[in-house]
């Protein structure tokens, strides 16, 4: 999050007492942390009563009437600890309102939505549904093939392995919270735990695998929401090291544990 600071000052810096444009402005600051969104991609309220002043949060603008950060939640410490939303106003005001004047000009007031025909039918293969869930909601949260299975985990802490060539499935119990990611390492099963599926940067998410019984014990516990991990031997000597991506919400990070002589 420091890099992504550094781009905006860096940018502030270079556009500082230029003549630019509304539309060179927009480009500008909205094209130095990631692509240069269409401004026609979206309604104009939604940019205007959502995108910018989450954007404008973010470079240190306050905005009359937003209480993103004068009502923080809990876990927004992680936020301002990490100057996700900085005291300090990144860009000059001139330029900001430049911004605004551009999208409220530009922004269409409601999208068209293209309009398709019938699909074709597919003649070749027909359709077996999997179904793994009563439930009418979609809780699923995650889905995993290797080979001939699939691992698929839901939001509320069960997974499923299915192997498709028999079209038959086991449900197991592997934690009570949203499961990210189900995986089997040389007959073991690992499963990584989000803590809180929901945006928030809680490290209450945990790596765990199944012991001989079936019942999982936490290795790694105190992640940031995690999403993914691999199991990888990074730098060739023999012992394999894990990777997660600790997603987060305001603030997030790519970690690399490795194994100790300590249990």
């Amino acid at each position: 999050m420091v890099y992504i600071f550094f781009l905006l000052k860096s940018g502030i810096f270079l556009l500082s007492g230029c003549g630019q444009t509304e539309e060179a402005t927009y480009n500008h600051y909205c094209g130095s942390c990631h692509l240069i969104p269409a401004v026609n991609s979206l309604p104009r309220d939604v940019w205007m009563n959502s995108v910018l002043p989450n954007m404008g949060t973010r470079m240190g603008v306050k905005i009359e009437g937003d209480d993103r950060i004068s009502n923080r939640r809990s876990d927004l410490q992680y936020a301002v600890e990490s100057r996700f939303y900085p005291e300090e106003q990144l860009i000059p005001m001139g330029h900001w309102e430049k911004i605004l004047a551009y999208v409220s000009e530009n922004a269409p007031k409601e999208l068209l939505y293209p309009v398709y025909g019938d699909l074709e039918t597919i003649e070749f293969f027909n359709p077996i549904p999997i179904i793994l869930d009563t439930t009418n909601a979609a809780f699923t949260t995650s889905v995993f093939i290797k080979d001939d299975q699939l691992n698929i985990g839901t939001i509320n802490g069960a997974y499923y392995e299915y192997v498709i060539r028999s079209n038959s499935a086991a449900k197991h119990k592997g934690s009570n919270n949203a499961i990210s990611q189900v995986f089997q390492i040389v007959g073991e099963t690992f499963i990584l735990d989000m803590g809180n599926i929901h945006p928030n940067d809680q490290a209450i998410g945990s790596l765990s695998k199944a012991d001989e019984s079936g019942v999982f014990i936490p290795i790694l516990r105190g992640l940031q929401r995690p999403v993914f991990m691999l199991y990888e031997d990074l730098d060739n000597d023999g012992q394999q090291e894990i990777v997660v991506c600790e997603y987060g919400n305001y603030t997030g990070q790519l970690s690399i544990f490795k194994y100790t002589d300590q249990k």
